[in-house]
């Protein structure tokens, strides 16, 4: 449930199961921008660890003979297309 210091003028809300929502007008009064990627001007300065590094350059297992047949399969099933199903798969999760 949304509290009652939700602002209905910027979220969008359904008024049936809402009370108490005042309605204020909302000025954005910040001349800075924001960045949230890693790097560049303004973005977070952070980088892998000597461990987290190490971890990368393990060495990794392929795919089981399974979990390719399953990727194939999958892949030809134009049933699984987003454009054939229009984002509702037959059966979601499965394949």
């Amino acid at each position: 449930m949304i509290g009652s210091t939700t602002n209905r003028s910027v979220t969008n809300v359904n008024i049936v199961n809402v009370h108490n929502v005042y309605n204020e007008r909302v000025v954005n009064n910040y001349n800075t921008t924001r960045v949230s990627f890693n790097g560049g001007r303004g973005g977070v300065q952070m980088r892998p660890t000597a461990q987290e590094q190490n971890w990368g350059r393990e060495q990794h297992t392929a795919i089981l003979p399974a979990q390719h047949q399953n990727e194939m399969r999958a892949s030809q099933n134009r049933q699984q297309f987003a454009n054939v199903n229009h984002g509702r798969p037959a059966n979601p999760g499965s394949y």
